[in-house]
């Protein structure tokens, strides 16, 4: 069994984290379970703004995805997978001070990410806000088990 808890989405680009999954399946023994947690958005506005948030202001893009594209991602390369769960209530909030804390910003960059998520439409970005002078977001995880 292999398991990977947040940590496929930090691959730079799909191409990437292919490789990852190919390597995986070929460690796998036959009867072998991989267990991913990875997160998923809810619009292609979301995956722009996160990816910019983390590439212009951490220097370490992201790779996210819609939900439909995190699967077929998984299907690219395992030939069984099904999702376990996939719900709002396997969540990561992140706000102004966990954010300071988690990537050791200071308030100048704080001010322009907030600034730069006012730029968005809040339509086209549910899941990010801003309000008075804090900014976060909350993004949904799934859980998919693929066999070999």
């Amino acid at each position: 069994m292999v398991i990977a808890r947040s940590v496929t989405h930090y691959e730079p680009t799909k191409e990437s984290e292919i490789s990852v999954f190919e390597e995986i399946k070929r460690v796998l023994k036959d009867d072998g379970i991989f267990l991913n947690e990875t997160p998923y958005l809810s619009t292609p506005k979301e995956i722009e703004l996160l990816y910019r948030i983390h590439n212009e202001f951490i220097g370490k893009p992201m790779n996210l995805k819609l939900k439909e594209d995190v699967i077929k991602i998984h299907q690219s390369v395992f030939s069984k997978v099904n999702l376990a769960v996939a719900q709002p209530s396997i969540s990561l909030v992140v706000n102004n001070e966990t954010f300071k804390k988690r990537y050791g910003v200071d308030e100048e960059t704080l001010k322009k990410i907030f600034d730069l998520i006012k730029e968005y439409n809040p339509n086209d970005i549910p899941n990010i806000y801003v309000k008075e002078n804090n900014f976060g977001w909350t993004v949904s995880y799934m859980v998919i088990i693929c066999r070999k």
